[in-house]
């Protein structure tokens, strides 16, 4: 998806790069002991261990809770 435009409510945005799972979610809570792969796990899973997307407006507007989201090809 990196350098493909989303549309949301008629406002253009370019994906920039992945957001990827912290590596502190390895961490047993309170201790510094690393006792789980979570973003292992999650690649399993899910086939990614991606959190989000960094998205750049190529456009000024506004958005709302509920818009639509396209991928615009």
């Amino acid at each position: 998806m990196i350098n493909k435009i989303i549309k949301i409510n008629n406002i253009l945005f370019k994906v920039e790069k992945h957001i990827p799972r912290c590596s502190a979610t390895n961490l047993q809570p309170n201790t510094n002991n690393e006792t789980i792969n979570l973003p292992s796990e999650l690649k399993k899973i899910y086939n990614h261990i991606d959190m989000g997307i960094y998205l750049t407006s190529l456009i000024d507007g506004k958005i709302n809770i509920g818009d639509e989201v396209v991928l615009d090809e």
